[in-house]
């Protein structure tokens, strides 16, 4: 059992009309406490974002098949004293705030308590028959009790989080501009201007995201895998650093003295660069290359750093054809996932010149797979996400993901 913190009574605390009024307050200290030269320097695009990371609300999801508890204490009248936890995904301080149109509780308000780890939530109650049907009930009416106001707090986050960008950008181009006409200014009546662009601004730095798996139960065994909300930010993470390394031709090539000629790196160099990546970005994990898996080595491994349990498979390879694609799959399904892995990709580099042929392709290609179950839909022009299955146990689904990066 999960050790939670002092119980308070959910979404009463925070007024959100209160939260909305002071929100032009608190970006505008945050960008005034920065100074002129900074915000003249840092990247507009790097840095508004950073804010909007900052002041974001993640929606709320409780994940009701996590539920746990361990065996209740006893009362000096006889009764039990049930503590129920759930993990959850989202910004914890949304358990905190009164949204539009709460629902206020015809039976009392039940105290929510909040782990010391944030992905842990929940509720207690008391009963004194020994009674399972009763149990249930009382489980039952408690999560609804608890959660009721989730959806409510969630359109709070979607509608705080459509005006946030458009609140930032209109603050920080107006500091921006009063420095700039400042500049100006004293550049007319010569008055000495910092022009010492030397300094490489960097954008602060958000801490290292927690790391959210969720306990999956089989039969006895419980083991953590990876939540849909971080395989999503992996999967980011790999797109956007490919997408960057193909406007960057010195990160995929190399000048070969013997040749004299430019020439693509090996699939182990550009791996390296996604592994550095994703061992810097999440808190809990540790990321490696060239690992054995079951009975082979494979590119990537993001594991769980408490048990070392994997949480995300990935294999890197040079496009040679449709054949060596199924391949690779094969490669990846037989040789390296076992039972447990549930979040893969495989991620291929492209140097034909005719990339939209391959990608074209590759859709056609993948339905054909034996392991094949569903298509999801284009993650983005060259990133696409499917279903899969094993052979031997086609009820346990993998996500698996596509991605092709042209190298020219």
């Amino acid at each position: 059992m999960k050790q939670l913190g002092p119980s308070f009574a959910p979404f009463s605390k925070q007024d959100y009309l209160q939260l909305e009024n002071d929100l032009p307050r608190r970006i505008k200290e945050s960008i005034e406490e920065k100074s002129k030269e900074y915000i003249l320097n840092v990247s507009d695009k790097d840095y508004t974002q950073y804010l909007f990371n900052k002041f974001k609300y993640d929606p709320l999801i409780i994940h009701e098949n996590s539920l746990s508890y361990g065996v209740p204490e006893k009362t000096q009248s006889n009764s039990y004293f049930f503590t129920i936890t759930y993990q959850y995904e989202g910004t914890k301080d949304l358990f905190t705030i009164i949204p539009p149109e709460r629902t206020i509780s015809t039976r009392g308000v039940i105290a929510i308590q909040l782990g010391l780890r944030d992905n842990i939530v929940g509720f207690s109650f008391t009963m004194d028959k020994k009674d399972p049907v009763e149990f249930k009930r009382l489980l039952n009416q408690g999560f609804k009790e608890a959660f009721k106001n989730v959806p409510k707090v969630n359109e709070f986050a979607k509608n705080w989080n459509e005006k946030l960008s458009v609140l930032i950008n209109k603050e920080f181009e107006r500091v921006k501009e009063e420095y700039i006409l400042e500049n100006e200014f004293f550049r007319e009546i010569e008055v000495p201007v910092n022009e010492d662009t030397a300094n490489i601004f960097e954008v602060p730095t958000i801490e290292k995201i927690e790391v959210p798996v969720i306990i999956e139960k089989e039969g006895f065994n419980a083991y953590p895998t990876m939540r849909k909300q971080m395989y999503e930010d992996v999967l980011k993470v790999i797109y956007n650093a490919g997408k960057s390394m193909e406007r960057k031709p010195s990160l995929y090539k190399h000048f070969d003295k013997k040749s004299g000629e430019f020439i693509f790196k090996k699939e182990e160099d550009l791996r390296d660069l996604f592994l550095f990546l994703l061992e810097t970005r999440y808190k809990g994990t540790t990321a490696t290359g060239e690992t054995f898996n079951y009975s082979g080595k494979t590119d990537i491994i993001l594991k769980y750093s408490e048990d070392g349990t994997n949480l995300f498979v990935a294999e890197c390879k040079n496009w040679t054809g449709p054949s060596d694609f199924h391949g690779a799959i094969n490669q990846l399904f037989d040789r390296y996932l076992t039972v447990r892995d549930s979040k893969v990709a495989l991620v291929i580099f492209v140097q034909n010149k005719d990339f939209n042929n391959i990608l074209e392709v590759v859709k056609n290609e993948t339905p054909k797979h034996n392991y094949f179950k569903k298509f999801l839909g284009n993650r983005a022009d060259s990133s696409f996400s499917n279903i899969f299955t094993f052979d031997d146990n086609p009820g346990h689904e993998v996500y698996f993901e596509v991605m092709l990066f042209h190298f020219k």
